[in-house]
């Protein structure tokens, strides 16, 4: 984990140390997502990224989503 995204959300190597391999809760997050709209923070930039990288690795396909909303546009948009 980067030391920028460390400083951004918090959350360092020692915090996710433990946590299952994407391929163990990679059909549990396909039941949240598939089918649902998302909705998040620059998540046509980076989530979206990870998400079909990590779905991909493990020679799944991701979810599909209904629809997208992406805050930092509106954001960006609303307050420059």
């Amino acid at each position: 984990i980067s030391p920028r995204s460390v400083a951004c959300n918090r959350l360092a190597a020692a915090d996710v140390a433990h946590a299952p391999p994407f391929a163990a809760v990679a059909g549990a997050i396909r039941a949240v997502l598939d089918g649902r709209i998302w909705v998040g923070h620059n998540l046509a930039v980076f989530d979206l990224r990870v998400l079909r990288e990590h779905f991909a690795a493990i020679g799944e396909e991701m979810p599909r989503a209904a629809g997208v909303v992406d805050t930092l546009p509106l954001l960006q948009a609303h307050f420059g």
